[in-house]
């Protein structure tokens, strides 16, 4: 009885290549980085939380912040792929992307970002 065919050679090479690397490393660059950005601007991502999309002027008239540091703001979150630039007939607008909110989320709970009840 010819066992060959049955006999299975190891191969960790391949086993590492189907393990996707964020489980291996969950902490990644890229999530360092979103963190970041989000523990920096979470007054912003709030707001944008509850009314989105917004535009510079929507939030200016808000967060009563220069519009040179606001929109150095949204350019670091737009790096981090934290929102999004729609520009629509002749505004542009700013939203969260969808595919952040458990992320934005969670990150927000673990720090403590969210205001407190009064």
């Amino acid at each position: 009885m010819d066992t060959s065919k049955h006999k299975y050679k190891s191969n960790t090479t391949r086993v590492k290549r189907q393990i996707p690397q964020k489980a291996i490393n969950p902490y990644n660059s890229d999530d360092q980085k979103r963190t970041a950005r989000i523990r920096k601007h979470y007054e912003l991502i709030l707001l944008l939380r509850c009314f989105q999309p917004l535009s510079v002027r929507e939030i200016q008239e808000i967060e009563h912040r220069p519009r040179q540091t606001l929109l150095l703001a949204l350019k670091q979150l737009m790096s981090a792929g934290l929102v999004v630039r729609v520009d629509f007939e002749k505004d542009t607008l700013y939203v969260l992307d969808g595919e952040q909110n458990q992320f934005i989320h969670s990150t927000l709970q673990r720090y403590g970002l969210y205001p407190k009840p009064t």
